[in-house]
């Protein structure tokens, strides 16, 4: 389990990164359901986090930012089916309510207001950071709760890195066409595109001070603690996530 330092002195906020052995965390085409609710169960258990009330989308590359309501709680903690629909970020002020990803390659970023006490997560691959759905996950957080971006702590988590990274022309002209050529990386007759930075000038962009992002620099690709869809070619998925902890709100 690994958690963010820029998080380590937050009182009642946790966050987590669970790679627990060969068991995926995601229901999608995993054959045995069984073993991937046991995993979650287990490590969720551990963080003292309740599973049921954990809430997980059905992540599509895209830009949909989900505000997280008590009606939502527990949707695809049980299947890959009831998880929110085609969204990629999910914010929420409701204390003991988890937001979770699933990712293995792609950009998982979680946030924390500490002031507003407001916490996010959003799934960047290469399509959602064309699509900027950091900085319009902060954007939903201003206009939906008020949020200064200057109070929000964020962390880059696990994913693969600009010396793994090789894009072809598709990432490339996408890259070009939206402002973000300067992450594009040229070697060896090859070319790479750096996530990592790509994500962190759009939540500087967006407001948030640069001295609030910590990324990781854990590439998924070059560590075994993690899963890599890229470097196994099989669908299994590590978990990402953050809850507020504290009283429920009427």
């Amino acid at each position: 389990m690994g958690r963010f330092n820029i998080f380590k002195n937050e009182d009642g906020v946790v966050d987590f990164c669970l790679s627990d052995g060969p068991v995926s965390f995601s229901f999608r085409d995993q054959k045995d359901i069984q073993a991937v609710k046991k995993n979650r169960q287990i490590n969720f258990d551990l963080l003292n986090i309740d599973l049921s009330h954990s809430v997980f989308c059905q992540q599509v590359h895209g830009d949909n930012v989900h505000v997280v309501a008590a009606g939502d709680t527990g949707k695809g903690s049980e299947s890959y089916e009831s998880g929110i629909p085609e969204t990629d970020a999910l914010i929420t002020n409701l204390p003991n309510i988890c937001l979770a990803l699933l990712v293995a390659d792609c950009v998982p970023i979680i946030f924390y207001d500490k002031s507003q006490k407001v916490v996010g997560v959003a799934h960047a691959g290469w399509r959602g950071t064309m699509l900027n759905i950091s900085g319009k996950t902060v954007q939903k957080m201003i206009s939906e709760f008020g949020t200064d971006p200057k109070n929000i702590l964020v962390g880059i988590g696990p994913s693969i890195g600009p010396d793994c990274f090789e894009v072809g022309d598709e990432v490339a002209t996408a890259a070009k066409e939206n402002m973000l050529e300067k992450f594009l990386i040229y070697k060896n007759d090859k070319i790479y595109f750096d996530l990592w930075e790509a994500n962190k000038e759009q939540l500087v962009l967006s407001g948030i001070p640069p001295e609030n992002i910590e990324i990781s620099g854990i590439c998924n690709h070059c560590s075994e603690d993690f899963f890599s869809f890229r470097r196994d070619k099989d669908p299994r998925r590590f978990v990402v996530g953050i809850m507020l902890r504290g009283e429920e709100k009427n």
